[in-house]
């Protein structure tokens, strides 16, 4: 990725840099921390966490899942549910 033409990254860098410039022209940091620590949450709960679950054994493996009427409005309903 690039940041204003200035230089590049890739790509998983971006909150970093944003909190950065956000630094450098005088802005309040909170809101990109608070994203940071969101995004860093989201990750690990989904990613993460259902892979420690099922290696452990463990009987709780999804806590991300979306609530099932989101799935009957978005029309994703998992097959064992109909």
């Amino acid at each position: 990725m690039s940041f204003l033409g200035v230089f590049s990254f890739k790509a998983p860098y971006l909150p970093w840099v944003m909190l950065t410039f956000s630094i450098l022209i005088g802005n309040s940091i909170t809101v990109d921390l608070v994203g940071i620590l969101v995004g860093h949450f989201y990750y690990f709960f989904e990613y993460v966490y259902p892979v420690v679950a099922d290696i452990r054994g463990w009987q709780i493996k999804r806590l991300m899942e979306p609530p099932m009427i989101l799935h009957w409005i978005c029309g994703t309903m998992p097959e064992a549910i109909h």
